[in-house]
């Protein structure tokens, strides 16, 4: 692949930070921007249900989805058969992928997701599209990209993310600057500040360690704590064409005060 372009490059670069932002911080729209320059909406800056829909996709993404598309299928073309791609426009290729996969996908995530369904299987079998999808632009032949993501850890990572974002927008409602710093502190608890290296690793740790929750009676504690636990990593089973994890035993709230026998010291 001869290099990309500036223009390509500094917008693939901008997609990349938009694909490990955090979607509840403001950083968000500097990035739309960087990515579309004057094609860039301007919407609002804290997401809230008193604002906006939790399963909307904002405009902004749908450009950036619309620009990506030809541009992937073209770096792909020029990537066939050749052997001297820079590995850091190899992962400007691959982040671009993972953006225009999820968007792609997304509207499929979220009616299998929140949906009303029959056999569980049915739900998920849109999952041999996006197979088919993700060999023809991430199997080359005579490259060797330089993540090495796979397509099964992938989907259940975007099915984490359709329901992490439903449940903190649905769970923690308000338009105020604190309701949304609370949006993007709940967000970074389940995938930590480095989303890549959750990605990698620490997705099947996270339920080993525990969130301490605090704050006066009736402010919402329990609110977060769903949220989080909503929105934990399942895996999924290829040859079930389903998740490993029912999502309705996600969530356990507990009463220790009302709890018979208690003994408080």
């Amino acid at each position: 692949m001869a290099s990309l372009s500036p223009a390509n490059r500094r917008f693939l670069t901008a997609v990349s930070k938009l694909l490990y932002a955090n979607p509840f911080l403001p950083d968000i729209l500097v990035y739309e921007r960087e990515a579309l320059g004057d094609e860039a909406i301007e919407e609002e800056p804290i997401w809230s249900m008193t604002v906006s829909d939790p399963d909307r996709v904002r405009a902004n993404n749908w450009r950036i989805v619309d620009r990506l598309q030809p541009l992937l299928q073209n770096l792909r073309a020029s990537l066939a058969g050749s052997a001297d791609a820079r590995e850091t426009d190899l992962i400007l290729y691959e982040d671009g992928l993972l953006y225009y996969f999820y968007y792609r996908y997304y509207q499929q995530l979220v009616v299998s997701t929140f949906g009303q369904h029959g056999r569980e299987k049915s739900r998920w079998t849109f999952y041999r599209e996006f197979c088919d999808e993700w060999n023809h632009f991430f199997h080359i032949d005579g490259v060797k990209l330089p993540t090495g993501h796979q397509p099964k850890h992938t989907f259940a990572c975007y099915y984490q993310i359709v329901r992490a974002f439903h449940h903190i927008f649905e769970q923690i409602i308000g338009n105020s600057r604190p309701a949304a710093r609370l949006r993007a502190a709940i967000w970074q608890s389940i995938f930590t500040h480095d989303i890549r290296r959750y990605r990698r690793t620490l997705f099947s740790r996270m339920s080993e360690f525990a969130t301490l929750i605090t704050g006066p009676s009736g402010t919402g504690k329990e609110l977060v704590a769903r949220s989080i636990a909503l929105s934990r990593y399942v895996p999924f089973d290829e040859g079930r064409l389903s998740f490993e994890e029912d999502l309705t035993g996600l969530f356990f709230p507990i009463n220790i005060a009302a709890l018979p026998g208690a003994v408080w010291t």
